[in-house]
């Protein structure tokens, strides 16, 4: 999830909370877990794009060594 998708979602929920009526202190229920779960997700995507990145940098290293043989 992109910090865009992050805001659409956020406002989404808030627009159908607000349209359901829902007590402030459900609304905040409802957010809190959403937002919870979102933040979740992203920190899952990032720390899986650093393994990526680690993973291209061994292999551009072995490369390098490789290439200096």
């Amino acid at each position: 999830m992109t910090t865009k998708d992050f805001i659409k979602a956020k406002f989404t929920i808030v627009r159908a909370c607000n349209s359901l009526e829902l007590d402030p202190g459900d609304l905040v229920g409802v957010l809190s877990a959403v937002l919870d779960e979102a933040r979740e997700q992203m920190c899952l995507d990032l720390f899986m794009e650093v393994m990526d990145d680690e993973k291209i940098i061994e292999k551009l290293k072995k490369e390098e060594e490789d290439g200096n043989s």
